[in-house]
């Protein structure tokens, strides 16, 4: 193999692993914009949820196993 044949082969693997790089890179910041709102999305929850248990009387508020059965 020649020294020519062996520049080509490598600036076509080098461009080709550019492009792949590009790519992941773009994926990678997708992910990361859609963890940033997944995680908006949650504390907006857990915000909500929060206000709920605020706003309940405290009734409302006890524990499933505090409560009598209905058949008592």
């Amino acid at each position: 193999m020649q020294a020519e044949e062996r520049l080509e082969r490598l600036e076509t693997r080098l461009a080709q692993m550019d492009d792949e790089m590009q790519s992941l890179n773009l994926a990678l910041y997708r992910q990361g914009q859609e963890l940033d709102a997944l995680r908006q999305a949650q504390q907006q929850m857990l915000d909500w949820l929060k206000a709920m248990k605020e706003q309940a009387p405290a009734a409302v508020q006890g524990s499933p196993e505090d409560e009598i059965p209905p058949h008592y």
